[in-house]
């Protein structure tokens, strides 16, 4: 099975086409609304191509209603690639649920996958505060001010997508503003006092592609009071893996900048960082936290 959000941003002929090639047996492309056409134009069987809208839930390997239970999420972000096929197509994020084990305490295993979205506008040019050492700020403080002042609401979709399908145990976000702008400010002759295009803020971007300070609100909100619960039950609470940072980049840099801004924005929100997984014999009490992680690329963990 292969998961989009949305081809036009994020996918390319000739990647889904090797998809195809090397698991033709098996493989099932799920899609947002009116992306199945472009698959099978492609050249895919118009049967291996499931087209869902919100809220639509697909369950894959059935056995008596016991397979992985698929569902398209809502997300927030435009689609479209040429300028004129703006909004045409439907963006989403997915939500997977596997039953667990055959036992009767079995408990189901929930992934949500964020895809590329954002959570919230942010207007004024001095969002974000710059990180600086927590030793001379008050974390709470800073938590509780940061956007108290923001007069755009935040996207209420994640917090209805954990009420409906349930908290997460598995959360993949993105905590990059992305390489667009920059490239394509780049292309401007201009000097920054003459370019009609002003230097890349966060907070421009925030509203289609969360910041880490978002991401760890988002994590935060989609699995408000679960951390213990889950580790009373099970001994591991909610990981979310960060992704959609450290590839398309202007400048190194922009890595190094990355991971310290959710590494701060972490601890000045109560949520442990980490850059592998401490689990194990002997740590039973970070196993039944939240935490996010950052993975190196190619990177594996076992959760």
């Amino acid at each position: 099975m292969f998961l989009s959000h949305n081809h036009y941003d994020h996918l390319d002929y000739d990647t889904v086409m090797a998809l195809w090639r090397n698991n033709q047996e098996w493989i099932r492309f799920v899609v947002p609304l009116e992306n199945k056409k472009w698959f099978v134009e492609c050249g895919i069987p118009e049967g291996r191509v499931c087209e869902m809208d919100w809220w639509d839930v697909l369950v894959v390997g059935s056995e008596e209603g016991k397979g992985l239970k698929v569902t398209c999420t809502p997300s927030q972000h435009q689609s479209g690639r040429s300028g004129l096929d703006t909004d045409m197509t439907l963006w989403s994020s997915w939500f997977l649920e596997h039953p667990g084990g055959s036992g009767p305490d079995a408990e189901p295993y929930r992934v949500f996958f964020a895809g590329d979205t954002g959570f919230q506008f942010h207007a004024s040019p001095d969002w974000l505060p710059s990180p600086t050492p927590l030793s001379s700020a008050n974390p709470k403080s800073l938590s509780s001010t940061v956007d108290a002042n923001n007069p755009y609401p935040p996207c209420p979709a994640f917090a209805d997508i954990a009420t409906r399908l349930g908290s997460p145990d598995l959360l993949l976000l993105p905590i990059w503003v992305g390489g667009t702008y920059d490239f394509v400010r780049s292309w401007v002759p201009l000097s920054d006092a003459l370019s009609p295009m002003p230097r890349l803020k966060v907070g421009l971007t925030a509203a289609n592609h969360m910041p880490p300070w978002d991401a760890v609100r988002v994590l935060k909100l989609m699995t408000q009071g679960d951390a213990q619960n889950k580790g009373k039950g099970k001994g591991k609470g909610p990981v979310a893996v960060a992704m959609h940072w450290g590839t398309f980049i202007t400048e190194p840099v922009e890595v190094l900048k990355t991971l310290g801004q959710l590494q701060w924005a972490c601890e000045a929100q109560g949520v442990p960082f980490g850059r592998e997984l401490e689990r194990g014999e002997g740590r039973e009490e970070k196993a039944s936290e939240t935490c996010f992680l950052a993975l190196d690329h190619g990177q594996s963990v076992v959760l």
